[in-house]
């Protein structure tokens, strides 16, 4: 059986990857691997280990974080595109505000909005170097073209964007260009770490949707 591996997004923590990796593996009855980014950028050799020959799941800055290794497969849940190193920061904060407000709808909710803030907030602060500088090279990774590279080198790839997501969402010449290479770009539902807080919710959403090359039509919120 192929590993199935989850590649974490930026200030990922060891800890909240821990607790991703067992709700997964209780509930789909095999192992599941994963790296946090941070060690996945200081250590390329041993994301290559973790990752090759690999069904890879990568959360945002993640898909970065394996670039030019070689999977079986990925798909990037919450890829980055281009944007300005201040947008981002911007985008930060909206991006918190929404999770903030989503998680009135229920008290588990709530604990796990809490859970995923107080674990980045820490993964940053043990390693503020190693975030920091990375954040110029997230700013313009784009994970439309590093999904063309992937498929060119014979990595079977797709992309799936949240459509809260006040971080990154594509464009229709995104969309289009993904598209012209035969890759898949899916719309969830949720925010931006949506799959931090829900990882079984939203696993089970991806593997329920095709390969197939399409986009979903679910209304996406602008980002600044």
């Amino acid at each position: 059986m192929t590993r199935k591996v989850i590649v974490g997004g930026f200030a990922s923590s060891e800890s909240h990857m821990k607790s991703v990796l067992n709700t997964l593996s209780e509930n789909l009855d095999e192992e599941i691997y994963g790296i946090t980014f941070i060690n996945a950028i200081r250590n390329p050799e041993l994301a290559e280990k973790f990752v090759h020959d690999a069904h890879v799941l990568t959360h945002s800055a993640g898909m970065f974080a394996i670039r030019d290794t070689s999977p079986r497969t990925i798909t990037a849940v919450a890829p980055p595109l281009p944007t300005a190193p201040l947008s981002l920061v911007k985008r930060a904060g909206k991006s918190g505000v929404g999770l903030m407000a989503s998680s009135l709808i229920s008290q588990d909710r709530r604990l796990s909005v809490r859970d995923v803030g107080v674990a980045t907030a820490r993964a940053f602060l043990e390693h503020p170097v190693g975030h920091v500088r990375s954040i110029g090279d997230i700013a313009v990774f784009n994970a439309i073209d590093a999904a063309i590279a992937a498929k060119e080198a014979g990595v079977r790839t797709r992309l799936a964007f949240m459509d809260q997501d006040k971080f990154f969402q594509p464009t229709p010449q995104d969309t289009q260009r993904a598209h012209q290479f035969g890759i898949s770009v899916l719309r969830l539902k949720g925010h931006h770490d949506e799959f931090l807080i829900n990882p079984y919710e939203t696993y089970v959403e991806l593997e329920a949707r095709h390969w197939a090359d399409h986009v979903d039509d679910i209304p996406l919120q602008a980002t600044a």
